[in-house]
């Protein structure tokens, strides 16, 4: 008890180096451990992202036939998340669950996060509906990390089913989410459902990023709205969001594929008299048009600025 006392006084404390030194002469003492003492010696681990000495105490506990709980299991899974040691983070949960110990909000959104990291997206869906069938309360930061999961595989659907269970329920959704569902559909082309986000967003004065036009804009490129591109490029300039070189090259190439080459080097024109970074993807796509245009003149007037 006094040395799980001290353990835990230093790392609530903020004092992680003195808890691991006082955890070590522990071991060399072999001063006999209990529930508490690891739990506060593996928290304290967690806070210093010492993922190994965290497991190396949790699995201290297992051979010792020491009982681990919520907090054993929630501590260590933190410490690997942390520290970006995420398929250790998912074997302690599933070691969790076979254990039958049921996980709280935050050791599954540690969980949700460590899918995200390693593509896991069938099991951030898993670990979503689990939050609802178990009643959990979902936070903001598990949404987002099950969305953004599914973002990067392709899974818009799940996405969007995410989103959408979502906005049934009490949590508040962010921009991170808005910007991953938005981007989950424009990787496929899905533009109503991306327009229809994008109203969303504007309808709850949720703030307008870079990300949220990035990914509308993105959604016009790729089915040839350069007209819808320019509308979200102006809105961009008129609301003072700074444009990042993805906006210029999607906005450009979204005129170059449609045939406007005019506009394509209005563009271009406005963009260099603002001193905007402009890319090689940005002005391949200006001479790209002026190719389609005729204007050869005109390209070669780009190639000789990118030289």
């Amino acid at each position: 008890k006094t040395c799980g006392a001290v353990i835990s006084a230093c790392e609530k404390g903020s004092q992680w180096e003195k808890a691991l030194q006082f955890i070590s002469v522990m071991v060399q003492r072999r001063v006999e451990s209990n529930t508490v003492t690891c739990n506060a010696a593996i928290s304290a681990c967690e806070k210093c992202r010492r993922w190994d000495m965290a497991l190396q105490i949790f699995n201290t506990m297992l051979q010792n036939r020491i009982n681990s709980d919520i907090t054993s299991f929630s501590a260590a899974i933190s410490a690997c998340e942390k520290s970006g040691m995420w398929e250790k983070a998912l074997q302690l949960f599933s070691e969790m669950e076979r254990s039958r110990i049921y996980a709280e909000t935050t050791t599954i959104s540690a969980a949700m996060s460590a899918c995200e990291k390693t593509g896991v997206w069938e099991m951030a869906f898993q670990l979503f509906s689990m939050m609802g069938q178990r009643k959990v309360e979902t936070d903001t930061t598990a949404v987002n990390s099950a969305i953004s999961t599914c973002r990067r595989h392709g899974e818009w659907e799940k996405a969007l089913q995410l989103f959408s269970v979502m906005t049934q329920r009490t949590v508040e959704l962010d921009s991170v989410a808005f910007d991953a569902t938005i981007s989950a559909c424009g990787k496929v082309g899905e533009w109503m459902h991306a327009f229809q986000l994008y109203s969303l967003v504007a309808s709850r004065k949720t703030e307008v990023d870079t990300r949220t036009l990035n990914g509308v804009i993105s959604v016009c490129d790729k089915c040839g709205m350069w007209e819808r591109a320019l509308h979200f490029f102006n809105m961009m300039v008129y609301s003072r969001v700074a444009p990042s070189t993805v906006t210029l090259g999607a906005v450009v190439g979204s005129c170059e594929k449609s045939g406007r080459w005019e506009e394509a080097l209005q563009l271009l024109n406005i963009l260099g008299q603002s001193r905007a970074e402009l890319d090689t993807v940005t002005m391949s796509a200006a001479i790209a048009a002026c190719e389609k245009g005729g204007e050869w003149d005109k390209a070669l007037l780009i190639f000789s600025v990118m030289a």
